[in-house]
């Protein structure tokens, strides 16, 4: 790792001149908070994000005077830890609800702390010997929202590497800023000959870490740090809190043992040795994420996002709102699967149509295809984007820009509003004006399936259409009729037509509708959102006193899901975990909580932070610099001690 690192003024500098770009550049700026201190993005190349306060709960517990364990002594158990940090953050800003509830980890709870793990584990079918896979990973944190009977406020995101794509340090960092805290595994690569001017590699497990700080300037090497669950003996006690910190190099390997591998660029994380023998690559993140809803307006062409829910001292806590520049009208958008920005049809005055990327941190608009005459748009969970037309469908690959085509179908009827059923990846096509839907694979190609629309159900216009995860069904509404229609679509029969009826007000027609992971049904009328649930007894009912009703939004709105790319493929012994005896470790590093402000240095600006919030008790108080939910002498002598010197 380079000498200069945090360890000095001048690396101190870099990172305030950073925060001040950021500032000057619009970008998602810096402020106090009380526990992401940093959130600033310009570009890929530069960014910043750190949070202080989170657990660091140790995986490996042995039996003891009664002191709860883990099965096998908590050696496989690095998924469910790793991420049970983010769940008690969560719950110590501003979720109590959140299991295991709000506390002091580093002092006490360690019983309380060793069953939720343990819970947390059953429900990732964590395994004693092999440790957690990366379904068992999702479906454990996705559950643990419903124990928690918080998953009407928050989203898991999970992204694995698959093919040619892996997630950098510039995704988890972009994700973060955005409002997340993530969670992240770097797999064990051994070096087993050259292809081409390529080393290439195969994976021998991995290992899962939490993300407290990534860090990128031009010209440097990404810096993060990270919670390590595995870095402490294995004992009855609860190890202090501590970063560690490592460089981040993005290589490009070949995959593989094959005439023709795959070739993958991959963060590989240089301070945890291996020197070419063996490295260490950032392929997987889970982020646990607050639920938003976006929608877009004309004349203006503004992409508004709404966030009624936000973590205590995290970097987003107002609705953003982003303008295009130029001339036309937003014809549809979508969030991109990992939430950090939008795939959007610009129809410009002249008719023709743009397809368009933007990012949500900085604006930034780039093409990503032509595509004359899109329509609709549709993100799989495997991160392709679908795009209809009059006479085609097609899916391109976005994860490098412009966009590779990779299927096409030739639907005989024009395609107006798109859907997926996450549950076995297939897309759906529905053709308004023809009163036609249309079932394909992912691949497209064929379809598989085709039914007529009901006569029973009214369509008029362009139509919105959803995949319930709760029952199955198409949803569908358009201006034709004040409800809302669940089509349930098999082979070689009609379909069955369940009826939602709208209330009378807004005297508009619904023009857009939308599910999240608990199946409830969002539908927009005259610019006011309507969210209804499912009742025991099987009945619709509207949510009264919904967090999404007191927004006004665009004709279409869309509320975030829980997504994940896994491929089952990626199971066996490559993708168990690794037991602590045969990790390496970056160097640790002082956590400096007392630099506030996160520009390296503890001074006037720190001290004045907690000046400032002298007094404040409770979770999201700015200057609590000891974690303990308040702002007082404690805190205040904490940083009057440190007060002159650069962070490590």
């Amino acid at each position: 790792m380079r000498n200069e690192g945090y360890r000095t003024v001048r690396a101190a500098g870099r990172l305030a001149a950073v925060l001040a770009a950021c500032a000057g550049a619009g970008a998602v700026a810096p402020a106090a908070r009380a526990n992401v201190t940093n959130a600033s993005w310009i570009d890929v190349n530069n960014y910043h994000f750190r949070v202080i306060h989170m657990p660091d709960l140790d995986q490996r517990r042995v039996p003891g005077d009664s002191v709860l364990a883990l099965p096998g002594n908590g050696s496989m158990y690095c998924v469910p830890t790793a991420t049970m940090n983010l769940f008690i953050y969560a719950a110590n800003h501003g979720f109590p609800d959140m299991l295991p509830g709000p506390g002091n980890y580093q002092t006490g709870l360690y019983n309380a702390a060793s069953l939720n793990i343990g819970v947390l584990g059953v429900g990732m079918s964590t395994d004693a010997v092999n440790g957690t896979g990366s379904q068992g990973w999702y479906d454990g944190a996705v559950n643990w929202l419903s124990l928690s009977d918080i998953h009407d406020k928050f989203t898991i995101l999970q992204y694995t590497a698959n093919g040619s794509y892996a997630p950098r340090t510039k995704d988890m960092a972009l994700t973060a800023v955005g409002g997340a805290i993530v969670a992240f595994a770097y797999g064990r690569y051994s070096n087993i000959g050259s292809y081409q001017s390529f080393t290439r590699v195969n994976r021998t497990g991995g290992h899962v870490v939490t993300l407290t700080r990534a860090f990128a300037e031009s010209g440097e090497q990404p810096i993060i740090h990270l919670r390590d669950p595995a870095d402490d003996p294995a004992n009855t006690t609860q190890s202090t809190f501590v970063d560690r910190v490592t460089e981040v190099t993005n290589r490009t390997f070949a995959m593989g043992a094959g005439a023709n591998p795959t070739l993958r660029t991959m963060a590989w994380l240089t301070d945890l040795g291996g020197g070419e023998t063996t490295f260490r690559c950032i392929d997987e993140y889970v982020a646990l994420k607050p639920k938003a809803g976006y929608a877009f307006s004309n004349p203006t062409m503004t992409i508004t996002l709404y966030r009624p829910f936000s973590l205590l001292g995290g970097p987003v806590a107002v609705p953003a709102q982003i303008v295009l520049p130029g001339d036309g009208s937003v014809h549809d958008a979508i969030s991109d699967p990992d939430q950090t920005g939008f795939a959007l049809i610009r129809r410009l005055p002249s008719g023709a149509t743009e397809l368009l990327h933007v990012v949500e941190a900085d604006g930034s608009v780039v093409p990503i295809a032509s595509v004359p005459g899109a329509h609709a748009l549709l993100f799989s969970r495997h991160r392709d984007l679908y795009v209809s037309t009059n006479g085609n469908i097609f899916a391109f690959d976005v994860n490098l820009l412009p966009a590779v085509q990779k299927y096409v179908a030739f639907p005989p009827d024009p395609i107006h509003a798109l859907a997926a059923d996450e549950s076995d990846d297939h897309i759906f096509g529905v053709s308004i004006s023809d009163r036609m839907i249309f079932e394909y694979r992912k691949e497209l190609g064929e379809a598989i399936g085709s039914w007529p629309i009901p006569t029973q159900v009214p369509m008029a216009g362009d139509g919105s259409v959803v995949i319930n995860p709760l029952d199955g069904k198409l949803w569908m509404v358009s201006s034709a009729a004040n409800a809302a229609y669940g089509l349930t679509l098999a082979g070689g029969v009609p379909p069955q037509v369940e009826t939602l009826l709208l209330p009378a007000g807004p005297e508009a027609p619904p023009t857009s509708i939308s599910a999240d992971d608990r199946g409830h049904l969002f539908i927009v009328k005259g610019g006011q959102v309507l969210e209804f649930m499912k009742t025991a007894a099987g009945g619709w009912v509207q949510v009264q006193d919904s967090e999404w009703s007191k927004f006004a939004v665009g004709p279409k709105f869309r509320v975030t899901r829980s997504q994940s790319n896994h491929d089952p493929s990626m199971t066996g012994p490559a993708w168990n975990n690794i037991d602590p005896g045969s990790l390496t470790f970056a160097p640790p590093v002082p956590n400096c909580d007392a630099d506030l402000n996160g520009d390296g240095l503890i001074n006037s600006t720190d001290l004045n932070i907690v000046l400032s919030a002298f007094g404040c008790e409770g979770q999201g108080c700015i200057g609590d610099v000891d974690g303990d939910d308040a702002t007082n002498s404690t805190d205040l002598n904490l940083v009057l001690t440190q007060f002159g010197e650069a962070c490590p």
